[in-house]
């Protein structure tokens, strides 16, 4: 509709129409050929105003929030990371430069995940090993007691006797743990423990392995001590002191990155095959397929880079694995020794689905399978499939 345009060419139908649907202003045709496209347009615009007074727009309220900025981030913080921080200390500072303001508060989250992870190395062994504790209780309490008295007397030396523990609530067991754990991870005991070892075996590799072994529970090989001095020796025993204090969470932190990695793999193996058989289009538009394809496969893999890591850091605070203690029988098996059960603490590689989720992602892109193509895989799947039937069809086998 305009004065350029002949009335009779106006396509008045559309715009009655989309008065309707844009405005809710129900203008006819015959009414709009009256109408100047002045007064058209000033019909539309109160018609525009009166609905957006209509609208409600209490959704937006939070934006208007001076310090909305901070409380997104804040909260964006607290469910990645588990952090509660104060959206007053993520506010830029009077005078303070953006960029400043971006790295100052960059520094504060870094530093609180750090030490929300650190605290994590204290709590989940804890955790995970109550609750393994109270499974396998209710199975055979006695051997269930046992098994806690010898995991926390070797690993904070604690002291713990079957009366000890009878006594105690499960929030006393774990706050008990907790307190004996805070002097192993801060306070220096693993390097006294270590030093009391080199004052009694000296340098002697063998000796120091097979009390490490012991002390420790880690595999320890003579022959990785025996070219290290005094110095190095010491810094060896305090990394094996200080993995066997995180076992659990070390254990948990293999199992989420295997199965991220391996999924995340997988899906670039299927991207890169995608791209292999597209590449050779951009020919048309005067590219080299080939550093196209380098190119493309470069920047997909530095995706799947980011990808893992954002989802490693996303459940690495907040997951945790299923302690496993099989059921056994009380009919069965009355025989059995408990010297012949796991350790309490072998329950830390999970349930045995887990267990097998675990070992398909160690055992994932097997050469075999690495250097197929799409269409090669396809093919043998296609291959086994027909194998397959024909077997079944077959019929029974006669001598």
């Amino acid at each position: 509709m305009s004065n350029e345009i002949p009335p009779e060419e106006w396509d008045l139908r559309s715009l009655s129409a989309r008065a309707m649907s844009r405005f809710s202003v129900d203008l006819k045709q015959n009414q709009l050929r009256r109408m100047s496209p002045e007064e058209v347009r000033e019909q539309l615009v109160a018609a525009a105003l009166e609905q957006i007074d209509k609208r409600d727009l209490g959704g937006l309220a939070k934006f208007m929030d001076a310090h909305y900025a901070e409380r997104d981030l804040a909260e964006w913080s607290h469910q990645k990371f588990g952090l509660d921080l104060e959206p007053a200390s993520l506010a830029p500072e009077p005078s303070e430069k953006a960029d400043d303001t971006i790295t100052r508060v960059a520094g504060i989250v870094h530093d609180k995940a750090v030490d929300s992870y650190r605290r994590r190395e204290i709590t989940y062994p804890a955790e995970f090993i109550l609750e393994m504790y109270y499974q396998a209780a209710q199975q055979d309490p006695q051997w269930a007691a046992q098994q806690l008295i010898e995991w926390a007397n070797r690993r904070y030396e604690m002291g713990w006797s079957v009366e000890a523990i009878a006594e105690k609530t499960p929030e006393q067991l774990y706050e008990a743990l907790l307190g004996a754990a805070e002097p192993w991870h801060r306070n220096g005991r693993i390097e006294s423990v270590v030093d009391k070892a080199l004052t009694q075996h000296g340098t002697d590799a063998g000796a120091l392995a097979t009390w490490a072994r012991e002390r420790f529970a880690r595999k320890i090989e003579l022959d990785e001590l025996e070219p290290l001095d005094e110095q190095e020796l010491r810094d060896a025993l305090v990394r094996e002191g200080r993995a066997m204090l995180r076992t659990e969470l070390a254990q948990l932190e293999r199992f989420v990155l295997l199965q991220i990695l391996d999924m995340a793999w997988k899906d670039h193996l299927y991207s890169m095959d995608q791209l292999k058989d597209s590449v050779g289009l951009r020919g048309y538009a005067e590219k080299d397929p080939r550093i196209e394809y380098k190119r493309e496969g470069a920047r997909q893999f530095a995706e799947m880079q980011k990808t893992i890591c954002d989802r490693v850091t996303e459940l690495i605070f907040r997951v945790k694995l299923t302690p496993n203690v099989e059921a056994r029988s009380v009919y069965g098996n009355q025989e059995a020794s408990h010297a012949e059960a796991d350790d309490i603490s072998g329950g830390a590689a999970g349930t045995q689905q887990q267990r097998e989720d675990l070992d398909a992602a160690q055992h994932a892109g097997d050469q075999q399978q690495a250097h197929q193509s799409r269409r090669a895989r396809r093919a043998a799947a296609a291959r086994a499939t027909s194998e397959g039937g024909a077997k079944r069809s077959g019929g029974p086998h006669r001598p």
